[in-house]
């Protein structure tokens, strides 16, 4: 790889993290509201073999449902769905092709986007809100045809908890099948929160404190693990400490995909990185989940570091289909495309990347590279400009200066 080839990585490596930690953490940690324990209506009652599915989830406010959230809480759902086969998971059709709109509208369902995305006796859709470091997660059962809520669940946690915790609680809730653990007490709620809004304005030093409180109460709380371990890894010499939370969490939840998510980012983007390490935990998430959009994503910086780029075009791809809101996807597959010199299709992808997240620096940035070498360079000093009006990091800003200078 070029020299500029390796700035724009280490560019894309940065805005990954930061995007993972402060809006995914990709990755997923949760601590229930009073009362929302899974809880439902109690009309929840269906007749045997009636089959499921899960519709795209609105965000609260939003103009549109579509977002790199709604991906992963509708992702997630089906995944948890097909592994609890509480209900069988329904045939695949357009939300408007089962539900009329004058039924959509007494349901209050929103579609949220135009590609085919649920067909079944049952839909379960909904809404999010990002309220200060937590995410909070509506959820309705709805009968297809009468458009009846048959029941009603909510979630509220940390982003890195709706990998896991969420899915499980909603649609056991849903299924009126409640989970009994023993709660957080209310001033370890409270820590919690607080740890969670500070992860989310980066303060690291601050989670990890809280964190370490709550621990000392309840030594095995999973999503306080969880918390703590992302913090550790974006704090300079605590990617071992974070690689124990995680390992830690397996050893209470062996299928807990957060964690291994969270090793294998420990491989890519800790102090010490091993690629190579990073694959086991990837694979082990690829193969009970196929479709899983976090592990194609880390998958594809994996291949694409060690040079394997067929593979890396690969996953890649399949990372943009599940997930076509995350605009760090999008920009890794312009990298690659850049790499093998198909520059019509690079310059599509850091279109698509920017789309994603028009406030990202690191993806205005990516866009310029990519016209760079594709000899448009006054639409790179443009993107290069536009990647400065958004306050990048300081070395992202010295990086940028660099390359104004050049073509001026």
């Amino acid at each position: 790889m070029s020299r500029s080839g390796q700035k724009s990585s280490m560019v894309l490596s940065m805005t990954a993290m930061r995007t993972s930690t402060a809006t995914l953490c990709v990755l997923f940690v949760c601590i229930l509201c009073a009362g929302a324990n899974g809880q439902t209506d109690k009309a929840t009652a269906y007749k045997a073999g009636a089959t499921c599915a899960v519709a795209a989830f609105k965000q609260a406010g939003a103009a549109e449902g579509a977002g790199y959230l709604s991906d992963v809480i509708q992702q997630s759902l089906h995944f948890e769905l097909s592994r609890s086969k509480v209900w069988p998971l329904g045939e695949r059709a357009r939300l408007k092709d089962v539900l009329t709109e004058t039924d959509l509208k007494a349901a209050g369902i929103a579609e949220g986007r135009s590609e085919p995305v649920v067909g079944a006796d049952l839909v379960i859709v909904g809404e999010f809100d990002d309220q200060d470091g937590l995410v909070v997660v509506h959820a309705r059962l709805v009968d297809v045809k009468t458009a009846i809520v048959q029941g009603q669940a909510k979630w509220t946690g940390h982003v890195s908890g709706i990998t896991d915790d969420m899915s499980r609680r909603i649609v056991a809730g849903l299924a009126n099948q409640p989970i009994r653990d023993e709660p957080l007490s209310p001033a370890m709620e409270a820590l919690f929160k607080e740890a969670c809004r500070s992860l989310k304005d980066g303060d690291v030093d601050r989670t990890i404190e809280l964190c370490n409180k709550i621990l000392d109460d309840r030594r095995g709380h999973i999503p306080t693990l969880l918390i703590r371990g992302y913090a550790e890894l974006n704090k300079k010499g605590f990617s071992d400490r974070a690689r124990r939370d995680f390992k830690r969490i397996i050893e209470l939840d062996l299928r807990n995909v957060a964690a291994k998510l969270g090793l294998a980012r420990a491989e890519l983007d800790g102090d010490s990185r091993c690629e190579s390490k990073a694959l086991p935990w990837l694979r082990q998430v690829l193969d009970e989940q196929p479709e899983n959009g976090e592990a194609l994503y880390l998958a594809t910086l994996v291949h694409e570091r060690l040079g394997e780029q067929d593979k890396a075009l690969d996953f890649a791809n399949r990372a943009t289909r599940e997930l076509p809101h995350f605009g760090p996807a999008w920009a890794i597959l312009a990298e690659v495309y850049k790499a093998r010199s198909d520059f019509a299709s690079a310059l599509k992808a850091g279109l698509q990347a920017t789309a994603c997240d028009d406030r990202d620096p690191g993806l205005w940035m990516l866009l310029g590279d990519v016209q760079s070498a594709a000899g448009q360079k006054p639409a790179a000093v443009q993107s290069f400009r536009k990647a400065m009006d958004r306050k990048p990091p300081p070395m992202m800003k010295e990086m940028l200066e660099a390359r104004l200078k050049e073509y001026k």
